[in-house]
C-alpha cells in the first residue's frame, strides 16, 4: 500500500513545489481547481490523489509542463 502512495507524495510534492516557486497562494490554486483548500493540502502530503483534478489544469496554474508533475522529466 505504501509503495502505491510513492507516486501520489511526488506529485503532490511537485505541485507544492511549483506552486511556492510561482508565488502561487494555496487558496488561489484551490479556487482555481474548484477545490477546497484542505483537499489542496492532502494532494500536497499525498494523502488525496493528485491524478484526478485535471493536471492539465494544476500544471496551467503553475506554469509547468504536465509532464513535471508525473515525473516525466526528471533529470533535464
Amino acid at each position: 500500500h505504501e509503495v502505491a502512495e510513492e507516486p501520489r507524495r511526488r506529485l503532490g510534492y511537485r505541485q507544492l513545489e511549483a506552486r511556492k516557486y510561482h508565488g502561487l497562494k494555496q487558496e488561489v490554486v484551490a479556487a482555481y481547481l474548484t477545490i477546497p483548500g484542505p483537499g489542496l493540502t492532502a494532494i500536497a502530503i499525498g494523502q488525496r490523489p493528485g491524478e484526478g483534478i485535471a493536471l492539465p489544469r494544476l500544471a496551467r496554474v503553475s506554469a509547468v509542463r504536465v509532464g513535471i508533475f508525473r515525473g516525466e522529466d526528471e533529470g533535464s
